[in-house]
């Protein structure tokens, strides 16, 4: 959780504070500096016992203050790898940097544990101090040597440093962004070297897959405070997404997120700064289309997700909520006005019993994009010839043409909150319940996209994220690219032609 009462990032936009450059280079030790004002909190807030000026441990670039008795060391070795991966592989700005341009050197990131927080549910807050122009970190004391609180909170502070997304549009996406910050660090492709050298091994994820296809139809980050599902913390897939590059798009991957923080410009959300930092060729309807197909059948090149997903599905007590169109009559459904997904969410819909030719039909009153996701072990041509044992996927996802400035915590009433109205019309299959089938082993995914509307083809900290030890799965590339479903429709009233 980032804490924003006393956060420089709300004082950087009152006094055009300019993010101070890293010196070069680094040393091999920061310095120690304790805060000389610390948040303080409200009642129940509490600081566990112990000094707030001497560290119970520390490392070359972090501090732990408050009560002895865990494995430091753990939670330090855990900080330290994401500290390499994120600043010296991926290039943010360092977090032990002040942001204060008169202020030099190099300072050690201070971790204070508390006793109990205001809300009980707060596991960790990241604060600023202002005057020394560094972020700090208040976390619970139980929670220390949980590296997916640890490394969340610092995604906070590193985020932080980097001074941006500061607007009432953009603020709502710290917390997701933190998720990625800690998700990618424990599993991430380009933090691999980074694990490696502090010896730690990839865990499980914490994806959350209620929030990404139950409840995929809310906007894509979601923070309203009157939403019992909202997706605030749970919509760091999509910063995944966007740096392992699974659709190979040439002007996305590695360094994405960071070039959404040095592109971003007030008031823009960070999806305005997407489609600057993808270039004229590549739209960001595209890119959000293509992400929640991949979302699919979690083929986001995150092996921990594809295992979790498999368990999810295999479980008769977990099931997902695919009940997003009613039909309407003899091969037609149409989406149930409270699961139409608004602005840039996706609607899955399972089609099952499909074995040979099936022709998918999309009709919309509103500007979309839809795909076809198919997961199967064995297919080798670009047509829709579907297997018994294949688990097919349409995804619609509400992509209007022109962004949309929307603020997550006020979404009710807004253009953001406008649900996509579509039927569907299938032809050699129907709408099925989301069950795999019987003999369905498959992991692959091909996505759709073509033009024209008619296609006639041939969990948080706290929630279980499954055992990854105890299982492999396979992960495969998308191997063909199938001409099946309209990728952008753009006309006013029904989209079918």
């Amino acid at each position: 959780m980032m804490h924003s009462i006393h956060s420089a990032l709300a004082v950087a936009l009152l006094t055009g504070l300019a993010a101070a450059q890293d010196p070069a280079p680094a040393p091999a030790e920061f310095t120690l500096k304790p805060v000389d004002t610390i948040y303080q909190g409200g009642a129940p807030f509490a600081y566990a016992p112990g000094s707030t000026t001497v560290p119970v441990a520390q490392s070359p670039r972090f501090a732990i203050y408050g009560p002895g008795g865990m494995d430091f060391n753990k939670a330090l070795n855990n900080l330290e790898m994401a500290y390499e991966c994120f600043v010296n592989t991926l290039g943010w700005k360092s977090s032990g940097v002040s942001t204060r341009t008169n202020i030099p050197g190099y300072f050690k990131t201070n971790f204070y544990q508390v006793q109990n927080f205001t809300k009980a549910s707060v596991a960790g807050q990241q604060y600023t101090d202002s005057q020394g122009g560094r972020g700090y970190v208040g976390i619970g004391t139980r929670w220390v040597e949980d590296a997916r609180v640890s490394i969340h909170e610092h995604g906070h502070v590193l985020h932080d440093h980097e001074r941006t997304w500061t607007g009432t549009d953009s603020r709502p996406w710290w917390e997701s962004l933190a998720s990625f910050v800690a998700n990618y660090a424990l599993n991430g492709e380009y933090c691999g070297p980074a694990r490696s050298a502090y010896n730690i091994s990839s865990t499980t994820s914490n994806i959350d897959f209620t929030s990404l296809i139950s409840n995929s139809f809310l906007t894509i980050v979601d923070s309203q405070p009157s939403n019992p599902n909202i997706n605030l913390y749970k919509a760091w897939p999509f910063f995944t997404y966007l740096t392992n590059n699974p659709d190979q798009f040439p002007q996305l991957g590695r360094d994405t997120v960071r070039s959404l923080f040095r592109q971003w410009r007030t008031p823009e959300t960070p999806l305005h700064t997407l489609q600057t930092v993808a270039g004229p060729s590549l739209s960001v309807q595209t890119i959000v289309a293509s992400y929640w197909a991949r979302v699919a059948y979690a083929d986001l090149w995150h092996e921990p997700a594809a295992i979790a997903f498999n368990r999810i599905q295999r479980s008769r007590t977990r099931g997902l909520d695919y009940a997003n169109p009613d039909s309407t009559g003899p091969d037609t459904w149409r989406v149930k006005p409270a699961r139409a997904p608004r602005y840039m969410g996706a609607s899955f819909v399972p089609i099952s019993g499909g074995n040979g030719a099936v022709t998918v039909k999309v009709t919309a009153t509103a500007a979309f994009e839809a795909r076809i996701a198919i997961r199967a072990r064995n297919y080798g041509a670009a047509t829709v010839d579907v297997a018994p044992t294949d688990e097919v996927m349409l995804v619609v996802v509400n992509a209007p043409a022109q962004l949309i400035q929307y603020n997550p915590n006020a979404i009710a009433g807004s253009g953001a909150d406008v649900g996509l109205d579509y039927t569907v019309q299938l032809t050699g299959a129907v709408v099925g319940d989301g069950a795999a089938p019987v003999g369905a082993t498959g992991v692959r995914v091909a996505e759709a996209n073509v033009n024209l509307a008619v296609a006639t083809a041939e969990e948080r900290k706290e929630e279980e994220a499954g055992v990854m030890s105890a299982e492999t799965v396979e992960i495969f590339e998308i191997s063909i690219l199938v001409a099946l479903m309209d990728s952008r429709c753009t006309c006013s009233g029904s989209c079918a032609q």
